[in-house]
């Protein structure tokens, strides 16, 4: 993967990821000939203001669709109902530069807030998730092939963060 500024020269992770997180938006370009992968920042112009920040299909503060999830190994969890703590759901997909490059954050976050229920969403198929989470380290419950979820709700970007209250009222989102 290679990451590149609006005006074409190479960057870090940790500048392409600064100027995501400040609204720019990106373009991709894969090479499937050389494995490889080009994530260029999109210049501003008076036509294309940075990004608005990402938005669900749900609004804040009203219900999340209530829904029930059977995760990777088989644990049954529940969104949008009466539950003991809050929920944050991680949409993600096995492929996204930016998802896997969070996941020793992720990791750090469930181990130190054990007051949160965390779950990570994709659509990838059970399989490609638990390769995904076998390679990758993931420790957050894995909810697979949640396509028909993500798209109830609205998920425009990945990674897209959500949390839930325990009455399920969708409290925030982040992008």
């Amino acid at each position: 993967i290679i990451f590149k500024a609006d005006d074409g020269r190479e960057i870090s992770w940790a500048e392409f990821d600064k100027l995501t997180d400040d609204g720019r938006s990106m373009s991709i370009s894969k090479f499937k000939a050389t494995s490889t992968a080009i994530l260029m920042i999109k210049p501003i112009t008076p036509e294309a203001p940075p990004a608005a920040p990402p938005k669900l299909a749900i609004k804040v503060g009203t219900a999340m669709p209530k829904a029930a999830f059977v995760d990777i190994a088989g644990v049954r969890h529940t969104v949008g109902g009466l539950g003991t703590k809050p929920v944050l759901l991680n949409f993600y997909f096995a492929e996204c530069v930016p998802c896997i490059a969070e996941i020793p954050h992720l990791n750090a976050f469930a181990k130190a807030n054990s007051a949160v229920e965390v779950l990570a969403v994709t659509f990838d198929s059970s399989s490609i998730a638990k390769t995904f989470v076998a390679k990758r380290g993931l420790n957050w419950p894995v909810v697979a092939d949640a396509k028909s979820y993500i798209n109830t709700i609205g998920v425009p970007s990945y990674p897209t963060f959500a949390l839930v209250s325990p009455t399920g009222k969708l409290i925030a989102v982040r992008g």
